[in-house]
């Protein structure tokens, strides 16, 4: 799952295209600061999205949600000229990635990028970013606690303020992360430390004491039942 996210891969799928009309200006010269920041797509998907990060210490940090849920970050050391960025990845092997960006920042503060198409290398790709302000995850506090599995009885979930969570019994442990929506509970197990297994969407209802949450997968429905404890 702690894989190398390279901009210039990632881009054929997630970047904003643009067959006209380009914000990119070729005479612009980088004034030192204004890149710092987090910036996603302006009509981003909260099923799925990236942000990407430039900090003031030269790195640039690529992370990837799943309905509001991290599930991956790739971290490159970032050098920076007039109008081009340079953005280097170490990989497992010792090798490194290397993507070459130019950009401009213009007065509606919009960050435009642009890449060579992976699939067309003469080809140039222009993608528009937006100071980031996702908050995709809804007030949790319905369901912050640990609740004992009213069928499993000494299984217990427990759901975190910080959107983590557990599920343990005699003997076992399994952490979780989860996100809220609507009437909709997202959640993501991990099984090994820093990677997650797919994402899983229930239903959920809290009445009193008592929460509900339900699915259906591969036509099978599944529901857990808990109380407070």
């Amino acid at each position: 799952m702690k894989k190398i996210i390279c901009l210039a891969v990632v881009a054929t799928c997630i970047f904003c295209l643009f067959s006209c009309g380009s914000k990119f200006d070729p005479n612009y010269e980088y004034d030192g600061h204004s890149l710092v920041g987090i910036w996603c797509e302006e009509d981003y998907s909260p099923s799925e999205y990236y942000t990407y990060e430039f900090t003031a210490e030269n790195t640039m940090i690529l992370r990837y949600y799943h309905y509001g849920i991290l599930f991956d970050t790739s971290v490159g050391s970032l050098t920076i000229g007039k109008n081009v960025f340079t953005v280097t990845y170490e990989n497992y092997d010792g090798s490194k990635t290397y993507v070459e960006n130019k950009f401009c920042i213009t007065e509606d503060g919009e960050l435009v990028m642009v890449y060579l198409d992976a699939s067309n290398e003469m080809e140039e790709v222009e993608m528009v970013l937006v100071p980031c302000n996702i908050d995709f995850v809804e007030d949790n506090s319905a369901v912050i606690g640990t609740w004992e599995d009213t069928e499993r009885p000494g299984e217990f979930w427990t759901f975190n303020k910080d959107y983590t969570g557990s599920i343990f019994g005699n003997g076992y442990t399994y952490k979780f992360y989860y996100s809220v929506n609507d009437d909709s509970i997202f959640i993501a197990n991990e099984f090994i430390e820093g990677a997650l297994n797919d994402l899983i969407e229930y239903e959920f209802s809290v009445k009193g004491d008592k929460l509900s949450i339900g699915t259906t997968i591969n036509g099978t429905s599944i529901k857990f039942t808990f109380e407070r404890k």
